[in-house]
């Protein structure tokens, strides 16, 4: 599952799993977060911009931006503590975005098992083009939380060890 905090060191890079922005993203976010400008949902006023057309929520790029962070740290992240984020060029319905994600730092806590790693992200649509950039920071763990309580099936599942033979 997860990385640990002592599993993660400086220079190591993992990426996102790619993700293709639809209209029903855009009109999903928007409602999520009330953000109705016209450059994103209005076809006739967005035609008038710079953009030409209607340009993905900044935030939802920020957003998808750490997506990655749910495989990397399922089980570990004690949370993310903030970071700071710039948008580089638009994301429209359509494009496809990943994340490269590189420890640049890392902390070792004093009063927990683990620290605060600071992940460096870059973030690209389907033309190789880079559309964001910035930091994150999360709070990992030295130990796994389980994910399901033992007192549910799906706890009681996980918790069975399967040997190399699939043999339980």
């Amino acid at each position: 599952m997860g990385k640990k905090y002592d599993e993660l060191q400086i220079g190591q890079k993992f990426e996102s799993l790619p993700v293709t922005i639809t209209e029903t993203h855009i009109v999903i976010f928007g409602g999520l977060i009330g953000n109705w400008h016209p450059s994103h949902l209005n076809d006739e006023f967005s035609s008038r911009t710079q953009f030409k057309k209607r340009v993905c929520h900044g935030e939802l790029t920020v957003s998808l931006m750490l997506t990655g962070f749910a495989d990397i740290l399922s089980d570990t992240s004690n949370g993310h503590l903030g970071g700071a984020y710039r948008l580089l060029s638009p994301v429209y319905a359509g494009d496809t975005i990943y994340t490269e994600m590189e420890i640049i730092s890392r902390r070792k806590s004093k009063s927990r098992s683990g620290g605060i790693i600071k992940f460096g992200l870059k973030t690209y649509n389907q033309k190789g083009m880079l559309v964001a950039q910035g930091t994150a920071d999360f709070l990992v763990s030295n130990e796994k939380s389980n994910l399901y309580s033992s007192s549910t099936p799906a706890g009681q599942a996980s918790s069975v060890k399967i040997n190399k033979d699939g043999e339980k």
